[in-house]
């Protein structure tokens, strides 16, 4: 028998081996295991300064054999002869991304794969940012471990536009990474940071930051005030039950508006250690909460709705728990909406003959407590505007009365056939006056329906109290008006008789009779001197001196207010 060389079968033997490899029948050897990512253990966003100096991002991978990593950015495999990125690829533990000077072509999605003979496996993804340091100022916070604490987000100097949110961030290690909800932590929709309670590991530095609403790639990210938070651990002095509290209100909304159709949150924050456990209830409809609209978020804090329908309207129980107690909150949720048409009340097409009248009715309808404005109508798209608002008669700018005068200030107006006026508000002093009928000294005349300033229905003594500044507006719901005078004391009370017709008002008291007499005597002997030595041409005189009381009609005529002018030297 011949005798072979050494390794002649080796190759025969190999490719029998491979063979029973690709079956079930071989089994990888023991000890050896798959390839597992250890660092990072979850979604991470990192964000770096422009110009940052040799950035570095970490990945972690265990297995036997060891693994080999590589890098990805934006789904794209990162050659490791590429200039502009360094890391060691083969047999690396620790595949530490290093980029050397960060400019904008950085930013992006990273992920690490880690592969060896028996399988790969591929890390969370880190989402790289640009950040934008705008904040100078360093503020500490002194806590002792257990305390509950609050952080607004106010240290930014940047206005806010309506399409960014606030966030917060921490420092590790000079990585500034963002923070996420845990049961503990959480940040409200005005960007509050609550801790429910705090622990020794919360020492660190913390930044207020805001950016873009919109998941924009590359999009900066606006860092603010550096915030240093410091927790001591609990003096042994004050014991260990110090440490536990029962839930507490730390944050919450009494009232929330929502828009139908579009989503809405509520929300609701608990200090308390042990950490609350936190429930929600609907009181109108226990059921309600069980359709897929309504989701709890962020460890029970807030409740999403979306969207939010009419019928959502009513008050929500918001419940924190834990083995020492419990709080809850009362929310009371308000739907609004635009107006919609009410069934059978919106136009319709007609035909109508020349000269004929017709109506065309337009009614709407609101959600929760709104008010719908009145309709506007067009015609052939442009706006029909009504006619102005005339006064026919409206009180004069000052107003002089006495105490047992009447004043008739009825306001007169006419409008548009369209729109008629049907709005009259009455204020006094600034102040509306709800009911003017049941504000003294007004009353409505039961027989004429006139608004009458009645100065009687006031004690004497109290009479001043109703004098002043009145002010009233009437609207047509497209266009309002509005006017004020003054009623002050005299003798003279210029306005409307309670007969409707306009005149001054003469108020005869003891003085007046007295003056009265007077006059009249002074007028009887002036006319027996005249008539014994003048005759006839005296009698004239007499007649034209007694006719010395003249109408003048332009005075207030804009107002078409008729006034008597006194003559003779009448003061009364």
């Amino acid at each position: 028998m011949t005798s072979q060389a050494p390794g002649t079968f080796l190759f025969p033997c190999l490719i029998t081996l491979s063979i029973l490899c690709s079956c079930t029948i071989c089994t990888k050897p023991e000890g050896w295991t798959p390839p597992e990512i250890i660092k990072p253990r979850t979604a991470k966003t990192l964000y770096l300064g422009r110009y940052d100096i040799n950035a570095r991002l970490n990945c972690k991978a265990k297995g036997i054999p060891e693994p080999n990593i590589a890098w990805y950015k934006d789904g794209v495999q990162i050659k490791n002869n590429d200039e502009r990125w360094k890391y060691d690829p083969i047999g690396s533990l620790e595949g530490t991304l290093e980029i050397p000077k960060v400019s904008s072509s950085y930013m992006g999605y990273y992920q690490c794969k880690a592969t060896n003979p028996f399988g790969t496996a591929v890390s969370y993804l880190m989402n790289v940012k640009e950040l934008q340091v705008l904040g100078s100022n360093v503020s500490l916070y002194k806590l002792e471990e257990g305390d509950p604490f609050s952080l607004p987000c106010e240290s930014i100097p940047y206005v806010t536009p309506p399409d960014r949110i606030k966030q917060w961030l921490y420092d590790e290690n000079k990585d500034i990474f963002e923070m996420l909800p845990t049961e503990r932590i959480g940040v409200d929709e005005y960007g509050t940071l609550h801790f429910a309670n705090t622990l020794k590991n919360d020492s660190r530095v913390y930044y207020c930051a805001v950016r873009l609403k919109r998941a924009i790639p590359n999009s900066n990210v606006y860092l603010g005030d550096k915030i240093k938070i410091f927790v001591a651990e609990r003096s042994a002095s004050k014991g260990e039950s110090t440490l536990n509290r029962n839930p507490k209100l730390a944050f919450s909304e009494k009232i929330v508006t929502a828009f139908q159709g579009q989503g809405t949150i509520l929300q609701c924050f608990f200090s308390a250690r042990p950490t609350a456990n936190i429930t929600w209830k609907y009181l109108t409809n226990l059921e309600r909460l069980k359709s897929s609209r309504f989701k709890v978020i962020d460890y029970g804090r807030k409740l999403s709705i979306n969207p939010v329908q009419q019928g959502d309207v009513g008050d929500y129980v918001c419940v924190g728990t834990n083995n020492l107690g419990s709080t809850q909150v009362f929310i009371r949720l308000i739907v609004t909406g635009p107006p919609s048409p009410v069934p059978g009340k919106v136009p319709v097409s007609k035909t109508i003959s020349a000269g004929s009248n017709t109506s065309l009715v337009c009614k709407a309808s609101t959600l929760s407590h709104d008010l719908p404005a009145k309709p506007k109508w067009y015609r052939n798209g442009e706006p029909l505007v009504p006619k102005p608002i005339v006064f026919a008669w409206k009180p004069p700018m000052f107003l002089s009365v006495k105490y047992g005068d009447v004043l008739d200030l009825t306001v007169n107006v006419t409008g548009d056939k369209c729109c008629p006026v049907n709005t009259i508000e009455w204020f006094y002093q600034g102040s509306p006056i709800p009911d003017i009928e049941a504000f003294p000294p007004f009353q409505r005349d039961k027989v004429t329906g006139s608004l009458l300033f009645n100065t009687t229905l006031v004690m004497e003594k109290n009479f001043t109290s109703i004098l002043g500044n009145y002010t009233y507006r009437v609207s047509d719901g497209y266009q309002t008006i509005t006017n004020s005078f003054v009623i002050s004391q005299g003798k003279l009370a210029k306005g409307k008789t309670n007969e409707g017709s306009h005149s001054y008002m003469i108020s005869f008291s003891t003085a007046g009779l007295v003056i009265t007499g007077v006059i009249a005597f002074l007028l009887v002997a002036s006319l027996f001197v005249l008539v014994s030595s003048k005759g006839r041409h005296d009698v004239t005189e007499k007649e034209e001196a007694g006719n010395e009381m003249v109408y003048d009609d332009e005075i207030q005529s804009d107002m078409g207010v008729r006034t008597m002018e006194p003559g003779n030297g009448l003061d009364d």
